[in-house]
């Protein structure tokens, strides 16, 4: 793997010119909630979040009237751009295994009747020690959503969990529903490893999953997720069956 193919992503993303709109109404998460999530990382992860949200929409996959899930909405780095992008039609739910983003999210959010945002109380080692080691499904109707949006999800999250959320969005998803994720890959079976702080898995664990569930890669690239050279951040927009 080249530096050329990790920077991949952030060419695409330093490309797309955009200025963060502020919602006077919403207040903007505190410091000692952002400061959770890699605050090297995302130092500048506000404009980020609108360059993201401009390129998948330029990739087809966003929909102003559409319903869109979170999965891992995190602070709500993607909920901010995301209200000026939807019309009032659209939807946007927000999911996080850590409470207290998620108390955050809904107390700010109430303002707007679009956004909602959920906890499940499932363990992960890194953001919700001590939760429960059964997840049981998330409280969407069947087939109610357009495009589920994943960004450093499957980088925390073990083999169970990942299988069972994959046969959560088979059931929640439109058909022919989009889901953009992120996660490391590698050929090689040496870097693999599975720890809340950083998950690697074997390329081919990712093809195989998707064949399981029927999803069709519609549009790839690489990344540069922590700028970590010994293993590819693998950027991919599927096509759910």
């Amino acid at each position: 793997m080249t530096s050329q193919e990790t920077n991949q992503n952030q060419e695409m993303l330093n490309a797309i010119e955009v200025e963060p709109v502020v919602c006077s109404d919403i207040p903007m998460a505190p410091s000692n909630l952002v400061s959770l999530i890699q605050p090297s990382v995302l130092a500048d992860g506000r404009k980020q979040a609108w360059q993201q949200l401009e390129l998948l929409r330029q990739k087809g996959i966003l929909k102003p009237d559409g319903t869109i899930f979170d999965l891992g909405c995190g602070y709500g780095r993607m909920a901010y751009p995301l209200r000026s992008y939807l019309n009032n039609k659209g939807r946007y739910i927000g999911y996080d295994v850590f409470g207290p983003f998620i108390d955050f999210l809904s107390s700010a959010f109430a303002v707007d009747k679009r956004f909602s945002f959920f906890h499940i109380n499932i363990n992960n080692e890194q953001y919700n020690q001590g939760g429960q080691a059964t997840f049981c499904g998330w409280p969407i109707a069947d087939r109610s959503v357009d495009t589920t949006v994943a960004v450093s999800l499957f980088t925390h999250i073990d083999t169970v969990i990942t299988a069972a959320y994959f046969n959560e969005l088979k059931r929640i998803m439109k058909p022919d529903g989009m889901l953009f994720m992120q996660m490391y890959r590698t050929n090689n079976p040496e870097l693999v490893t599975e720890t809340a702080f950083r998950t690697v898995r074997l390329e081919q664990f990712w093809l195989n999953l998707f064949d399981q569930f029927g999803c069709e890669i519609v549009d790839q690239w690489s990344g540069d997720m922590a700028l970590n050279m010994f293993h590819d951040a693998w950027n991919v927009i599927l096509k759910m069956g």
